[in-house]
């Protein structure tokens, strides 16, 4: 009976680990993240998910694979604003870049 209840508790925890890390996709991990080390109260998960579907139309997929690579290597509010607020600025320099080609045309 006890290995029957270890069986189902290990089953348990590898069904909550398969929906948490392999199912979710790397903008919720993103946003997790950014949460946990910030905390709710300055940003919702919600906005963060809207706030990277926006990055993902303004920018690409590029620049926001950068910034969740990055985040997820922070391990301070701090730094984790950091790689978003990075990723953006390249972004920004790249589409600066191409106007200014675009307009000397």
């Amino acid at each position: 009976m006890k290995k029957l209840l270890v069986v189902l508790i290990l089953a348990g925890l590898g069904v909550v680990v398969y929906a948490k890390v392999f199912r979710s996709g790397p903008a919720e991990r993103m946003c997790t993240k950014v949460v946990d080390l910030c905390g709710a109260e300055k940003i919702k998960p919600d906005e963060c998910r809207e706030g990277v579907a926006e990055a993902k139309k303004m920018f690409g997929e590029e620049a926001v694979d950068r910034a969740n690579s990055c985040v997820d290597d922070a391990k301070s509010c701090m730094e984790a604003m950091g790689c978003v607020m990075g990723a953006g600025m390249r972004s920004f320099d790249q589409l600066q870049r191409g106007f200014e080609r675009g307009f000397g045309k």
